[in-house]
């Protein structure tokens, strides 16, 4: 038992005997499927009755679709037979434990019909941070803000960290399931982690100026590559890209765009107006598998790719690089030696006010600098992106920041990377120098990398995506 309170099991004769052999407590469960519904866990009464005859201490009973769709009100169908189900355990002796879905409205419910423990059993899916297949802890704190009983972790608690954290959060106690006892459940994993395609696949661009495809072998060469100015639609981009892929000939793609999008549905949460008709829009293709990110992250994940096939963190392999993608907006995107550090969302340097009102992006983003800027303008863009450098190294402690995009890469901007580089340690030796303001750099020392991809930086994530995509986050 190894200090293992209580016991989670499915079945009958497993209940009996594992019971019979530690004496530990029970809580025992049924998985059943009717042909009626999507509830497996102790669905139905017959699966009640069968569990008393075990004496397990507690029933785990499905509690999904136990708050209707309609807000103010519940399944008065549905809550009327499982309330006969926890009325019935209660008469054995026995404690309800209700296995609830990601919607805390499930809990409520199941609260005021007598269950005596919730359980956030199918809340687990969460897009990777650190590219580990992680508990939901958004959905966990909106439980505890509801829960009148004691709430149980469950979902994806794999390391000790993640237990640590629900406890400090407020539950009573987290259920480890798959991670200690499914083998099948982790061999599927394994075996997804190590599957790589061994045909050709499709890089994409989305940028504010110009859509991009590039056609990649399975070992990340790129062989061709596509451009067309950016359609004002989203349907015209999708069929832009659609007859790209469908001309050479493959059926994985990954895209890198602006916005916020959420990996499991291809959907772009938010965005700014940089990519006309982007918001709400969804990256889907008829009969191709699209696996779509934000473009700081895309990029990230590409020079991190770069980073570990070429060796460059050998010694460090868990060591962190930032991504400051700098083309008609700003973009950023961290990561660790193991994946993103958050396989959804993306740091926001662009909009953190830089001087006088204006966010960094006003000063450093193509928009505001435009194809010919003046001498000024350079001057504000390059203290802007010291000052940049500057505050991501002090908040994220990176080994490598690698720049890329269309301003990053101009030439002026070049030379003035290359003037700063003879006045002082270039790569950042940060004890020893300051800021255009006269501050002092934090100690240290990290490296400060035009991209090795040059201008098809997003085209090199976007397939890096398609090729070896960081575990957790897109759904398959």
């Amino acid at each position: 038992m190894h200090g293992v309170k209580v016991l989670r099991l499915e079945g009958v004769e497993n209940i009996k005997r594992i019971k019979g052999e530690t004496g530990a407590p029970v809580i025992g469960l049924i998985k059943r499927r009717y042909p009626d519904t999507e509830l497996y866990i102790t669905p139905t009464l017959r699966e009640v009755e069968e569990l008393l005859e075990t004496g397990c201490e507690i029933i785990a009973l499905d509690s999904r679709c136990l708050a209707a769709v309609d807000p103010n009100g519940t399944d008065p169908v549905r809550s009327q037979e499982y309330g006969a189900m926890v009325a019935r355990c209660h008469e054995g002796n026995r404690l309800v434990l209700a296995d609830c879905s990601s919607r805390r409205g499930d809990l409520e419910v199941a609260q005021g019909l007598g269950c005596d423990f919730g359980s956030t059993t199918f809340g687990d899916i969460c897009p990777g941070v650190e590219t580990l297949r992680q508990p939901h802890f958004g959905d966990l704190w909106d439980f505890l803000k509801v829960a009148k009983v004691p709430l149980l972790a469950e979902g994806q608690y794999q390391t000790e960290a993640q237990i640590r954290r629900a406890l400090q959060m407020g539950v009573k106690g987290v259920v480890v399931g798959g991670a200690l006892n499914d083998p099948v459940k982790t061999t599927k994993r394994f075996v997804q982690a190590a599957t790589m395609p061994h045909e050709n696949v499709g890089g994409v661009d989305v940028g504010g100026t110009w859509l991009r495809f590039g056609l990649f072998s399975h070992d990340w060469r790129l062989i061709a590559k596509r451009k067309t100015r950016l359609p004002s639609t989203h349907d015209a981009r999708m069929r832009w890209i659609q007859r790209q892929a469908e001309s050479f000939g493959v059926s994985l793609v990954g895209i890198s765009t602006g916005g916020t999008v959420d990996p499991f549905s291809g959907l772009v949460i938010e965005s700014k107006d940089t990519i006309p008709d982007n918001e709400r829009a969804q990256f889907t293709l008829p009969g191709i598998t699209v696996r779509a990110l934000n473009d700081g992250l895309a990029s990230t994940w590409g020079h991190l790719v770069y980073a570990v096939r070429s060796h460059k963190f050998a010694s460090n392999p868990g060591a962190r690089t930032v991504t400051l993608a700098i083309g008609t907006g700003l973009g950023c995107g961290v990561s660790s030696g193991f994946g993103l550090l958050d396989g959804t969302f993306y740091t926001r340097v662009n909009d953190i006010e830089y001087r006088d009102g204006r966010t960094y992006e006003d000063v450093l983003g193509g928009r505001f600098l435009t194809a010919n800027p003046t001498q000024v303008q350079q001057d504000e863009a390059f203290g802007a992106l010291l000052r940049a450098i500057d505050m991501v190294i002090k908040m994220l402690a990176p080994k490598c920041i690698f720049l890329c995009g269309g301003v990053a890469l101009s030439p002026w901007m070049r030379k003035r990377l290359a003037e700063h580089k003879r006045g002082k340690s270039f790569p950042f030796a940060l004890s020893n120098g300051q800021d255009p303001d006269g501050r002092q750099w934090a100690a240290g020392v990290v490296d400060v990398e035009l991209s090795p991809f040059g201008a098809d930086a997003g085209l090199y994530g976007a397939a890096a995506l398609a090729l070896w995509p960081p575990i957790g986050v897109f759904p398959e």
